[in-house]
């Protein structure tokens, strides 16, 4: 049992050890949005995030680059059409008066609120967004993770990096045209070849995008107001020649609206309400949903309230459903094979806002069980989990001390950079060296006696044994 028990150790401490020393750019601004189950958003419309490619702010700045597609009326991009939003050319911010809807790189909707003290600085529930109104129509945004948003009458002009990179956007009119980091480098252009193409360049490649109409310009009240074709997007041809197409079945007098999207051999069918955007299918799988709704609750101070759920039937007979509660702050998950989840979140505004308090199990007529709790500090970092019964801390300089913790918990002992340098996970004691690359030497001690020494790279995979190491140097690394 010991090699079986030490080898799953090893695998799970690479991945652990890739998610803490990764070297990545942050992703918290760049980070999808979360709104969604399968493919269906809160509001029970479609709804899914797709990569186009990278781009890049300076050398060491790369981050993915997304579109979004919804069933949803209001997605209406001026670049790539009826159905379509493009984050990164249409990020905005809305003015509620009490609060202002922002829009992230990824496509998340951040609300934040006018502080009461200081009615020129809004802040977002968690703290990790704060906007300051610099005067009429003109707003400045901080991030958590370093990023500075300017905005001028709803568009932004201009951002800086978290390394100091100065980004300016350039538009006509409505149509961003051009994204220049301060370097003199190019981020991206979108240029419109014709009525019915564009191109779409990057330092990674050129896209050639390919427009079509959309069905929605059938509809009877549309096409009684004389308005022109809606156009949309029907293909992106990739730099390496692959690509991704968006076709529609026309039926003027279907109740749906049906979407096939392809790239290489794979496929996709998806299908809502042609009057409400409703989901219907997506990929194979039936969705039944009792969607949230559009308003703004001035009493709630928020613009999302109340109860919604998401049940998917699938090919195989199998279920899944998903309720969320967004006044209680709880979410309940349960599926065809008897699973059912209670997951409970922090309401209260702060740091830790909207954070994981504690999952249970839920049984038929029985109270329920808690097998999981998290414990934060005031700043919103992790300090305990008990996970059914086994607890773990997490020991941050300047944060909980050694002396709380347990003969038989579990520990993760980070420094400054919040990297692992010290562990004990169940029978096992590491003690983890970082070198100047990234990578990294985990001693490992075990209850039985045995001692390895264990090297892997900055991305999380081992590293063949150096034959010129010596146990001498083990013992001084302990």
């Amino acid at each position: 049992m010991i090699p079986n028990r030490k080898a799953i150790g090893a695998l799970l401490w690479s991945a652990f050890l890739f998610i803490s020393s990764s070297q990545s750019t942050p992703a918290g601004e760049f980070s999808k949005p979360t709104n969604t189950v399968g493919d269906a958003n809160c509001f029970g419309e479609l709804q899914f995030t797709s990569h186009v490619g990278a781009i890049e702010f300076s050398r060491n700045e790369v981050y993915d680059f997304y579109y979004q597609y919804s069933s949803h009326s209001g997605h209406d991009s001026v670049h790539f059409g009826k159905g379509f939003f493009v984050p990164l050319l249409e990020a905005t911010l809305i003015d509620h008066d009490y609060f202002l809807e922002v829009t992230t790189m990824g496509g998340a909707t951040v609300y934040v609120y006018r502080l009461p003290a200081d009615p020129d600085t809004y802040s977002s529930l968690n703290g990790r967004h704060t906007v300051f109104k610099l005067g009429d129509d003109s707003y400045r945004r901080t991030t958590e993770d370093g990023f500075e948003f300017h905005y001028r009458l709803g568009k932004l002009i201009r951002m800086q990096t978290p390394k100091g990179t100065d980004v300016l956007f350039t538009y006509d009119g409505e149509y961003c045209k051009e994204v220049r980091s301060s370097t003199g480098a190019i981020v991206c252009t979108l240029t419109k070849t014709n009525e019915t193409s564009a191109l779409f360049s990057t330092a990674r490649g050129r896209y050639e995008l390919a427009f079509q109409d959309h069905p929605s310009s059938n509809d009877p009240e549309y096409k009684a107001a004389g308005l022109p074709p809606l156009p949309t997007l029907k293909s992106i041809r990739w730099p390496n020649g692959e690509e991704t197409a968006f076709s529609y079945p026309m039926d003027e007098n279907s109740s749906e609206i049906v979407m096939h999207m392809s790239y290489a051999d794979q496929t996709m069918e998806c299908a809502w309400s042609r009057n409400s955007g409703r989901l219907i299918r997506a990929d194979g799988v039936s969705y039944e949903i009792s969607p949230l709704s559009r308003h703004v609750d001035y009493e709630a101070e928020r613009i999302q309230t109340g109860v919604y759920s998401i049940r998917r039937d699938f090919p195989d007979g199998s279920w899944k459903n998903f309720r969320h509660d967004e006044d209680g702050g709880f979410s309940e998950y349960e599926d065809s094979d008897g699973e059912h989840i209670r997951t409970h979140f922090i309401n209260t505004r702060g740091k830790v806002f909207n954070f994981v308090r504690k999952r249970e199990r839920i049984f038929p007529e029985e109270a329920p069980e808690t097998f999981y709790e998290a414990f934060y500090d005031t700043e919103g970092n992790l300090i305990r989990e008990i996970n059914d019964d086994t607890v773990t801390w997490y020991l941050r300089p300047g944060g909980v001390p050694d002396t709380v913790v347990q003969p038989g918990d579990n520990f993760m002992q980070l420094d400054e950079e919040g990297r692992v340098v010290r562990a004990r996970l169940g029978d096992e004691t590491r003690t983890v060296q970082w070198l100047a690359n990234g990578s990294s030497r985990v001693l490992s001690r075990y209850t039985w006696g045995e001692v390895a020494l264990h090297y892997w790279d900055s991305n999380g995979n081992p590293l063949p044994f150096p034959s010129q190491e010596k146990f001498e140097e083990r013992r001084s690394f302990e």
